[in-house]
């Protein structure tokens, strides 16, 4: 019985699982967001792919595939979607491939119509190795993205994968700091290093094309 509360269906597929590559996987996350309105009444959609074979959500092949089913769901579906792209970045905070991870990502969901869902480093399998900077970086790259057009987005992105999809390949991850190295626990703010690591990859970001909303 559903009782007015929101009702969150989606579909989580694993590239190198049952659905496949990433044509299938998005595919399967599709028919997946689908059957959860007609099964299950939910009132909103989550597009979650991994790769199932080395997990994380930012390579090339899974940015694909959840952007191509984020598009989908967004073009043809009234659907409020979430996608949770960001959600499981490969290396952690305090690096600059965690960030670079998290804009192309939150890019890539932003520009097809999305809300992005930002996460953890580590691929999300490690304590302690999520901060709020990558949710505050989420928001600003979002805000920035409003408003591109898509090829000028997909250059972006892509000049972003190339950056850190050598590390990925070859499975050599920026381990980076946890919460407590990086942040003031007594005042939970980000540490000088975080800070100027964060501003030069915002600067960075504004040559390759983006532009901020806020400072």
């Amino acid at each position: 019985m559903h009782y007015g509360c929101e009702i969150s269906g989606g579909g989580q597929a694993g590239i190198g699982g049952f659905s496949g590559g990433p044509e299938g996987s998005a595919v399967t996350t599709v028919a997946e967001c689908l059957a959860s309105y007609i099964l299950y009444q939910a009132t909103s959609c989550w597009v979650w792919i991994i790769n199932s074979l080395y997990p994380g959500t930012t390579s090339r092949m899974t940015l694909w595939a959840n952007n191509v089913a984020s598009g989908a769901l967004n073009k043809n579906t009234k659907f409020p979607v979430c996608q949770a792209a960001p959600c499981i970045a490969y290396a952690g905070p305090c690096t600059e491939m965690n960030l670079y991870e998290v804009a192309a990502s939150t890019i890539g969901a932003t520009v097809v119509g999305s809300h992005p869902f930002s996460g953890g480093g580590r691929q999300g399998a490690q304590v302690d190795y999520v901060t709020g900077m990558e949710s505050r970086f989420t928001g600003e790259v979002a805000y920035a993205t409003i408003g591109l057009k898509i090829e000028y987005a997909n250059d972006i992105i892509e000049t972003l994968v190339k950056k850190y999809e050598g590390n990925i390949e070859r499975k050599e991850i920026p381990i980076g700091k946890k919460f407590q190295e990086c942040y003031d626990i007594k005042t939970v703010e980000p540490t000088k290093e975080y800070l100027e690591l964060y501003k030069k990859v915002r600067k960075n970001l504004e040559d390759i094309g983006l532009k901020w909303k806020f400072e």
